[in-house]
């Protein structure tokens, strides 16, 4: 058996069993984020089955008895991992001539770029026609 490094050791138990647990957790939403990203179900709203509740229901249902926890738990922790990739995705958008920002990417956002495509964040308009390129003069 390896033995412990000196951190590991002078770590309390309860230290260690935190961070055995966040492991835990990142294992388990990296496997949800996985097994939603196999059910486009759940997040492709250009999908005509997209509506249909019932179905939904049963890819959850499906979901939950395969990472072996509650429907409500698995539907709470996709909403917190989207909804915390969206706001990231926002926090980075910059206006026309504004500097880059620099924002931390969200932990699981190599995993959840497959809502990206899906849509999510809608085209804007505004109250000005669009000048086609030659009719725009400079003074």
């Amino acid at each position: 058996m390896p033995k412990a490094s000196t951190k590991e050791r002078r770590s309390s138990p309860h230290k260690r069993a935190e961070n055995d647990a966040e492991q835990g957790d990142n294992d388990l939403n990296e496997l949800l984020i996985l097994e939603i990203e196999k059910n486009p179900i759940l997040y492709d709203k250009t999908r005509a089955d997209y509506k249909r509740i019932d179905f939904k229901e049963v890819v959850w249902s499906s979901i939950g008895r395969h990472i072996r926890i509650e429907v409500n738990e698995v539907k709470e922790k996709w909403k917190s991992n989207r909804d915390a990739f969206v706001r990231c995705r926002q926090k980075s958008k910059t206006k026309s001539g504004q500097k880059a920002k620099e924002v931390k990417p969200y932990k699981y956002a190599h995993l959840l770029e497959f809502l990206i495509p899906t849509g999510g964040e809608r085209q804007t308009s505004g109250n000005l026609r669009a000048t086609p390129e030659a009719e725009i003069y400079f003074v």
